[in-house]
């Protein structure tokens, strides 16, 4: 099993030298919108993260916490996101993620599965070649308020969910306990 860590501000600073050995990745919170992360959006530990596990020679991918009624909207989210992950500098793990998981927004409703598709689809236009995109998300989240596998975008066409790879998160320490997986996505 590939063992990764999420990291943000609200871990503090991290021991790296400690952490290398323990994790094969760590996906670091980058972005949030700045209507609910002021004053720009951006997590205040994301460049000491991704130095220090740049620094442990472990792979590091940024993270944005995708938001439905974030600033600038689906799209505009995305583009503060990725000025700022290469701003920052170039993410040594391949997967580019959009952490899905906005308690407020509203449940199973077609507007929120649209939100988070167009979220999807500018993240993935906008990455070079060598990038992919990755949703995160778990059972609890996706199921109430997504609870479909594809959704139809106003102009008609269709977007599949399960196009991207599914991280699940999984809030435990345990090893023992098995991730809980959504029925769909």
């Amino acid at each position: 099993m590939t063992t990764g860590i999420d990291v943000s501000h609200w871990n503090g600073t991290l021991e790296w030298p400690n952490i290398a050995g323990h994790a094969d990745f760590v996906f670091a919170k980058c972005t949030e919108p700045a209507n609910y992360f002021p004053p720009d959006g951006i997590d205040k530990l994301y460049d000491q993260h991704i130095f220090g596990a740049d620094q442990g020679n472990i792979p590091f991918a940024p993270y944005h916490f995708w938001r439905y009624n974030g600033t600038g909207g689906p799209e505009g989210q995305i583009d503060a996101f990725m000025e700022r992950v290469w701003e920052a500098g170039k993410p040594t793990c391949r997967y580019i993620v959009l952490d899905v998981e906005d308690k407020y927004a509203p449940k199973n409703t077609l507007e929120t599965r649209r939100r988070v598709a167009r979220s999807l689809l500018r993240l993935e236009a906008s990455l070079p070649a060598e990038y992919k995109v990755l949703i995160y998300s778990a059972a609890w989240y996706w199921d109430p308020w997504i609870g479909n596998d594809d959704v139809l975008l106003a102009d008609g066409s269709r977007v599949v969910f399960a196009k991207w790879p599914l991280w699940v998160a999984h809030y435990t320490y345990n090893p023992l306990v098995k991730p809980y997986l959504p029925r769909t996505g």
